[in-house]
Formats: structure tokens, sequence, C-alpha cells
């Protein structure tokens, strides 16, 4: 099994070998996003977020919404750094006209760190 540390190293090696390579640009910014989503996800539910198809719209707007609503700043925070990741990953998965530089890539690495490591750190182990 794997987890959003481990995609998160996954970014960071393909942005090694991607200065040359734009679709390793592009999977790095898509695997950071993830790295993040799935951070935000686990952060979420341990605060009683599930996710329910039949309310419309997807998971990753739901999810969004759901940390936007939360006390804690740290989680609104990472609401509005994930939202920004996605508009990143949507980019770099979508767009396949437009440049994505290796500052791009840099960037979303960056910002998925700081998600994953001071606004919601993964729980301590029990």
């Amino acid at each position: 099994m794997i987890g959003p540390d481990d995609l998160l190293e996954e970014a960071r090696e393909l942005a090694k070998t991607a200065r040359s390579r734009e679709v390793r640009r592009r999977s790095a910014m898509s695997r950071a996003y993830y790295a993040a989503f799935h951070r935000a996800d686990e952060a979420a539910r341990s605060a009683g977020y599930r996710f329910d198809a039949s309310e419309g719209a997807g998971s990753h707007v739901h999810l969004l919404a759901f940390l936007a609503r939360l006390p804690d700043p740290g989680a609104r925070t990472a609401a509005r750094s994930l939202k920004t990741l996605k508009k990143q990953r949507v980019l770099a998965d979508y767009q396949l006209a437009e440049d994505i530089s290796m500052h791009m890539v840099e960037q979303v690495i960056e910002q998925a760190e700081y998600l994953l490591t001071e606004l919601l750190p993964p729980p301590e182990p029990a």
C-alpha cells in the first residue's frame, strides 16, 4: 500500500529528470497534487468527512468545501492551497498546448510539501 508521502516522493523523483522531458514535468505536478489531495482526504476523514456521490459534484470539490468549513485555520489554508494545486494539476493533465516549466513544477512540489508537513502533518502513530 502507498500513501501521500510516497506520491510526493515520486513527484520529487520525476522532477529530478524532468528538465528536458515535459511529460515528466507534467507527471511530477500531477503526483504532487495527488499527494496533497490524499493527505487532505485523510485529515478530513479524521474530522468526520464522508464523501457522498449522491450530492452531486466530485469528491475533490466536496473535500475542498469540507476543509474550508472546518474551524482549524490550518485546514482552511490547506483548502486554499489544495485548490491552487488542483488548478495546476488540471493544467498539467489537460492543457497539453500550455508549456509547463521546471519553475512551475518546483513551486507545485514545494506547495504540496508544505501542505503535507506543515498544514496537515500525518497523524502520530498510535
